[in-house]
């Protein structure tokens, strides 16, 4: 309906050029604005009840004060991770958008870090605790308008068809045919 209703000048729908242009440029930040991928390590402390999540928060605790007294990340990451491994993750700005909670959280917890500082607090996501360390930050630019054309339109779009329809629904006369109405017995329809 959108498609159809946005296809040539005259439509209701119909998008400009100049339009376009101007929602890029106020939106810039969503569009162009810079994308960062962090690289973390990871201690993760799981837990899959009520009653297993003290115990991981203590352990978290405990790991967390290991790395305050000088200890090696990953020698502690290998002693509290369930497998015994160092962890390692990807986190992207551009990934995140619509992500789960828990890769929000991460990655909110990466971007306050310098490199190789490991977070100073317990990260708490979705049954389990976690420190991170930040291992490297990669910085790209953000796109161009054109790059972004089919986007920026559907959003314009988008707004458009809102305001299309709320100004059909206020200009819309509604009659009701009170007899009709009456008539009618709502019950019998459930």
């Amino acid at each position: 309906l959108k498609d159809f209703l946005s296809k040539k000048e005259g439509d209701p729908l119909y998008v400009t050029e100049k339009e376009l242009q101007k929602s890029f440029s106020e939106h810039q930040d969503q569009w162009s604005g810079k994308n960062y991928t962090y690289n973390i390590q990871k201690i993760e402390i799981n837990y899959t009840s009520s009653d297993e999540m003290n115990s991981a928060e203590q352990k978290a605790l405990q790991a967390l004060t290991e790395l305050k007294s000088g200890k090696n990340f990953e020698e502690v990451a290998k002693k509290y991770n369930k497998d015994k491994k160092l962890l390692s993750h990807t986190l992207s700005s551009k990934s995140s958008r619509g992500a789960a909670q828990a890769v929000i959280e991460l990655r909110t917890g990466a971007e306050s870090l310098e490199l190789n500082q490991y977070s100073k607090d317990i990260i708490h996501v979705n049954g389990s605790y976690n420190i991170i360390k930040l291992v490297s930050k990669a910085t790209e630019e953000g796109n161009t308008f054109e790059e972004n054309y089919d986007s920026i339109k559907k959003m314009v779009v988008d707004e458009k068809y809102e305001e299309y329809i709320n100004r059909l629904i206020e200009e819309a006369e509604v009659t009701v045919n009170k007899k009709s109405y009456n008539e009618l017995n709502l019950l019998e329809m459930y």
